[in-house]
């Protein structure tokens, strides 16, 4: 079976390029896949690697362009399922 490594890189400073996230998929056709991860405040500069295991040359990776991330809020995820529990009762 062939599989595929989905890899989600940073590249706003080439001398600091950092791994954001990474996940192995086997794919037929089509396939959505989430791949959650967490980015510092300000301008990043995002990169989509697709890595097959199997195939040389078979690789691809993507510019996703620059995305403006805001500070964001932090949460607590036992406030959140209480909350949850209330709206069933």
């Amino acid at each position: 079976m062939v599989n595929w490594w989905i890899v989600v890189g940073d590249v706003t400073d080439s001398s600091s390029r950092q791994l954001l996230t990474i996940k192995r998929a086997a794919v037929n056709r089509s396939q959505a896949i989430k791949l959650p991860f967490n980015l510092p405040e300000g301008r990043r500069k995002l990169k989509l690697y697709v890595i097959c295991d199997s195939y040389n040359g078979a690789d691809h990776d993507i510019d996703l362009g620059v995305v403006d991330v805001a500070k964001g809020e932090d949460s607590d995820d036992d406030d959140s399922d209480d909350s949850d529990d209330a709206m069933e009762e």
